[in-house]
């Protein structure tokens, strides 16, 4: 029986795009990796890079002899998208460099510091999302079309300020096959929800060698993973996550087996069809022996 393609696919409204930074090999960081949902994309545009293949031929007097023609290879594809906004931290995920914090408070994000010329030699690569408005004959919302590209790259932002016009800064990618997985450049799928929002108002109430964890509900969530780590803070390296369940579908749990008396960080990713969603909030709390 022939294959069918239910959705009609009529594509108008780019939703966002999710950044998701990688290891340098092209690996995703275990279990955890970084996530920014950018909500404010204006526009997204994708264009393959093409290597075009060579031809020739041999003539011998007035005809043609061989004629020979090599087909055109597409090696990867170059995404341009607008953001209606300076977004500091999409920035720093994107093109490198380092964010500004505030000096009274180094929670706040002020900035962003361009990277430095040898920084830009070993640029980190990153997974991108973008997710586009799919409708039906009827002009209903039927779903979202999600392109993933596995492995990119990408540099700062054009952008031109003019008198009385928005300033709306203008990223350029470059994605590629993904080195570690070997995977295609990117993929197109439908998806019938967004990624869901990090978990806010995690609470870490502490017992004996064990924490009650607790957050509100995330719209649009199917299930929760818990993340703890042993330390006085959320660990530089997001392969140093401690994964305690990742098919959690309430909103409170408990991590047991803690060694009393040290201090332990957790945080919460809210789950979906589409994606993760970000790290909730870094909680802490010492166990009880």
């Amino acid at each position: 029986m022939p294959k069918t393609q239910v959705k009609r696919g009529y594509l108008r409204g780019v939703r966002g795009v999710l950044i998701a930074p990688l290891n340098k090999d092209g690996s995703k960081p275990y279990p955890v990796p970084e996530k920014h949902w950018i909500d404010t994309a204006q526009e997204v545009s994708v264009e393959a890079e093409v290597v075009e293949g060579e031809s020739g031929e041999l003539r011998g007097g007035d005809r043609i002899l061989v004629r020979i023609e090599e087909d055109d290879i597409v090696v990867g594809a170059t995404l341009g998208f607008t953001d209606a906004r300076f977004d500091a931290k999409a920035t720093e995920l994107i093109a490198g460099g380092t964010l500004i914090y505030d000096g009274n408070d180094p929670d706040v994000i002020i900035g962003w510091d361009s990277p430095k010329i040898e920084e830009q030699y070993s640029k980190k690569p990153f997974e991108a999302e973008v997710f586009v408005q799919a409708f039906n004959a009827e002009g209903g919302r039927e779903a979202y079309l999600r392109y993933t590209f596995r492995y990119c790259k990408g540099s700062a932002p054009n952008i031109t300020h003019g008198d009385q016009e928005w300033g709306t800064p203008e990223f350029t990618l470059k994605a590629r096959e993904n080195p570690s997985t070997k995977e295609s450049t990117y993929k197109k799928e439908f998806v019938s929800v967004l990624p869901p929002d990090p978990p806010e108002n995690l609470q870490a109430t502490p017992g004996t060698e064990e924490v009650v964890l607790s957050w509100d509900a995330v719209t649009g969530a199917d299930v929760y993973k818990v993340y703890y780590f042993k330390g006085e803070e959320a660990p530089a390296d997001p392969n140093d996550w401690i994964e305690a369940v990742d098919d959690h579908d309430e909103t409170e749990y408990t991590v047991t087996g803690l060694d009393g008396g040290d201090k332990y960080v957790f945080a919460v990713v809210a789950s979906n069809e589409a994606a993760d969603s970000g790290l909730s909030e870094v909680v802490s709390a010492t166990p009880t022996v």
